[in-house]
């Protein structure tokens, strides 16, 4: 018993060792809206609760560096980020605080008008500094699940059923 239990555990964590610690995701999803109406949606923190159900509440934090911060209290957690670069409506980048935090990096959101709405593409540059939450985030979790889930809940947050397509990087 106790062997089989330290297998369950040292063998993800052997895994996750050898795992790179970096990684790139990129999901889309085309929304029959237009980027005006997508980028209102994106961009309000604090509305994320009323249609990301991954989300239960966003707070706004003091400015970090001179630049906006919030926090989003999640099913799994607080994760605190900052928006380090912004260009309404077709780009906004954030980065994870990840002070302390198993895991970093940035998400850039990029929407793109296309002939039956907006194109939203969302590309994870991520890290992941624990190797047993390494094995997990790529077996288990996939990189994609989190890009997915809010793609997903933001095409419903207008009446839209999409699926994300997977770009690898």
């Amino acid at each position: 018993m106790l062997v089989a239990l330290s297998l369950v555990v040292l063998v993800p964590i052997g895994v996750g060792s050898v795992l790179p610690e970096d990684h790139t995701a990129t999901s889309y999803v085309d929304l029959g809206l237009p980027a005006d109406t997508v980028w209102s949606l994106v961009r309000d923190f604090q509305a994320y609760s009323s249609w990301w159900p991954d989300v239960r509440r966003s707070e706004r934090l003091p400015d970090h560096e001179g630049r906006e911060a919030w926090k989003h209290v999640q099913t799994s957690g607080e994760l605190p980020l900052v928006i380090i670069e912004e260009n309404s409506p077709s780009r906004l980048v954030t980065r994870i605080l990840d002070e302390g935090m198993p895991f970093g990096g940035t998400w850039t959101y990029e929407l793109a008008e296309t002939e039956a709405g907006t194109r939203v593409t969302i590309t994870e540059n991520g890290s992941v500094y624990n190797p047993l939450f390494r094995f997990m985030s790529r077996f288990l979790m996939g990189h994609h699940g989190t890009m997915d889930r809010y793609l997903e809940s933001l095409g419903a947050a207008r009446g839209l059923s999409v699926v994300p397509v997977h770009l690898e990087g």
